[in-house]
C-alpha cells in the first residue's frame, strides 16, 4: 500500500503514446496455454485426424514462427504436410502431435532448447527429424492422433 502512495502521481499512460503503463507488481501474467490446446481437424481417408499449427510447433520448442519457417528452408525440418485450403497458397503447414513430440525430443536431445546451445549445423538434428518424418510417413495421417 505505501508503495501505491509512493508513485501515484505517475502518469497513466507512456509518454506519447496511449499504451497504459503497468504497475501492478503482485499481478502474475496469465499462464500461457499449451502448445496443444488448440488442435485442428482434417478427414485423411475417411478419418478425422489431430493436427497443429507452425505456431503450435514453434511454441513447443519456445521459437517463433519465422525459426521454424527458417529451418524449414534450409532443410532441418523436412516439408510437412499442408491443410487443405480452397487457395493453394493459402494452405498452412499442419504437423501431427508425433511429429512435434519427437520434433521437441530430439531438440531437447541435441542440445538445441538449452541457454548454451549449440549451432543447430553442429548436430545431428537434420539427419534424426528427417528420420522421425521417414518413419511417420509410414503411419496414416504422419501419425496424427485419431479424432474419436
Amino acid at each position: 500500500m505505501e508503495w501505491e502512495n509512493r508513485f501515484s502521481d505517475l502518469p497513466e499512460f507512456y509518454p506519447g503514446s496511449s499504451k497504459r503503463i503497468q504497475r501492478d507488481a503482485d499481478e502474475s501474467s496469465p499462464e500461457p496455454t499449451a502448445w496443444d490446446a488448440t488442435p485442428r481437424t482434417y478427414e485423411f481417408g475417411g478419418e478425422q485426424y489431430e493436427f497443429y499449427s507452425i505456431g503450435d510447433l514453434a511454441a513447443a520448442l519456445q521459437k517463433r514462427p519465422v525459426t521454424i519457417r527458417l529451418w524449414e528452408s534450409r532443410g532441418y525440418i523436412p516439408k510437412p504436410l499442408r491443410a487443405p485450403a480452397k487457395l493453394q497458397d493459402m494452405r498452412q503447414r499442419i504437423y501431427s502431435r508425433a511429429q512435434i513430440d519427437g520434433i521437441v525430443r530430439i531438440a531437447a536431445e541435441e542440445g538445441i532448447l538449452h541457454v548454451a546451445k549449440p549451432k543447430i549445423e553442429q548436430t545431428r538434428f537434420r539427419e534424426r527429424v528427417l528420420d522421425l518424418f521417414l518413419e511417420l510417413a509410414q503411419k496414416p495421417a504422419n501419425g496424427a492422433d485419431r479424432v474419436r
